[in-house]
């Protein structure tokens, strides 16, 4: 090895023993976020999942993937376990001939949590159902896209709860986490972690 080559990989070496003595000593590591398949409601749902404690599920819009949620997994999954599922027909998800309203998309998610070992949903139902007659007195965060739904959006909200907090994202459109994560992830985080 010449004497450059040599003079090169000392340099570098230092630069990375030097990156490794400023890090924080107390600085976590990330928490892993595992890609993972189940088989419900006659499809094979392609999911991510990560962390532990109260469950949150993260559902993509149109278009999009159960990846969009990636730079919200590893802030949410330090207190919750996180379930980011990919709908049927979409990324590695199933892609049967039928079935893409929303009734049966939403029976995938509940056969998913489900299949996961999670303990409310015929409790919901029951709630749901005394909710719907009076608005909604839980916290409600509605975020909107300043060139999508805007106000509108955050209006409907009020129009069922009691409790909500309307965020207009400012220079985005539908897809909020891709146009300003800046904006999103700080206010999810807050609403969530209170």
């Amino acid at each position: 090895m010449n004497v450059g080559k040599r003079a090169l990989l000392r340099a570098l070496a230092g630069l990375v023993l030097v990156a490794g003595a400023l890090a924080p000593a107390d600085a976590q590591p990330p928490i892993p976020i595992e890609d993972r398949l189940a088989d419900v409601n006659g499809v094979r749902l392609h999911y991510l999942v990560a962390g532990k404690g109260d469950p949150v599920i993260l559902l993509h819009g149109y278009a999009e993937t159960s990846r969009m949620w990636r730079p919200l997994i590893g802030e949410l999954a330090k207190t919750h376990t996180v379930i980011a599922p990919d709908l049927r027909g979409f990324d590695q998800s199933s892609k049967p001939d039928a079935g893409y309203d929303k009734k049966t998309m939403a029976q995938d998610v509940h056969a998913l949590a489900v299949s996961l070992g999670f303990h409310a949903f015929p409790q919901d139902a029951k709630d749901f159902a005394q909710f719907a007659q009076v608005k909604l007195t839980m916290p409600m965060l509605v975020l909107s896209g300043e060139k999508a739904s805007g106000e509108f959006l955050i209006q409907q909200g009020r129009l069922v709860a009691t409790d909500v907090e309307g965020v207009i994202v400012r220079g985005s459109g539908h897809w909020l986490m891709e146009e300003a994560p800046d904006q999103v992830i700080p206010k999810l985080l807050a609403f969530l972690n209170r």
